[in-house]
């Protein structure tokens, strides 16, 4: 054996071998395990028990789940159609209650006024009615009503009962819109519940002439002048009386008659 062949043996001695690399023989073909042969592996069959338990799995199926060959196919059942609810008709309704106002004290218009009988002034002239229509409630009238109520239909003209300046035209509480003139001998008379006024504060007015309508404003029952008399101490007195001293006279039917 020469040098180079010694070398090269020495070398390959000296070389790890690695369990994972299957050792070659010199013929270039893997080693085989002792044991075994160089024949393709054997592939292991299904044991006796498997088969067995395939078997059985395939007996305890439920013989009702499989479909009968001789019975035929049942249509599927249509789901019942939903009914849409109904409710029978209530016996009663939701009403809603119109808002009423509570009346001055004394306030008590006809329903059904009269009609209209006309105004009667004295010899001279001076003095008229406020207005005409019914007389529904007097002064007093056990209920310390202040004033007189005259109905009569919305619009109805409202007249000043004598020459005057106006005091006061516009809203006020409990009567809606009320004027109020005082008069030359300072005697001031008021007039409410207006529908509309015709006159404003400061205005020069004579007797007879229109200072405003017959309305239903502010705490009232229906159309109608409220009618209220102060001498000129500022005492409240019967309108009635007041003017019938001065020769004009409201007439009508009266509700205390």
């Amino acid at each position: 054996m020469d040098v180079a062949t010694l070398a090269s043996t020495l070398a390959a001695a000296e070389t790890p071998h690695d369990p994972a690399t299957p050792h070659t023989s010199s013929r270039g073909h893997a080693a085989v395990p002792p044991g075994r042969s160089n024949a393709e592996p054997s592939t292991e069959q299904p044991t006796a028990q498997g088969t067995q338990d395939t078997q059985d799995t395939q007996d305890t199926q439920d013989p009702e789940s499989a479909a009968d060959p001789s019975t035929p196919e049942l249509p599927a059942l249509e789901p019942d159609a939903t009914v849409p609810e109904t409710s029978a008709p209530g016996t009663s309704s939701e009403t809603t209650t119109p808002e009423t106002t509570t009346p001055e004290a004394g306030d008590h218009p006809s329903a059904a006024p009269q009609s209209p009988t006309g105004t009667t002034g004295s010899s001279n002239g001076k003095y008229r009615a406020p207005t005409t229509g019914t007389l529904t409630s007097t002064f007093g009238d056990g209920r310390a009503h202040q004033g007189i109520d005259i109905a009569n239909s919305t619009g109805t003209p409202i007249v000043a009962v004598a020459d005057g300046d106006v005091i006061s035209a516009g809203p006020a509480q409990g009567f809606g819109l009320w004027v109020r003139i005082r008069h030359d001998d300072g005697t001031v008379t008021t007039y409410g519940h207006n529908n509309d006024n015709l006159v404003t504060v400061g205005q020069r007015v004579t007797a007879g002439e229109e200072i405003a309508t017959v309305g239903n404003r502010g705490i009232s029952t229906g159309p109608h002048l409220h009618f209220e008399v102060d001498t000129p101490a500022g005492n409240k007195v019967d309108p009635r009386l007041w003017l019938a001293e001065r020769g004009a006279t409201i007439t009508g039917s009266d509700r205390d008659s």
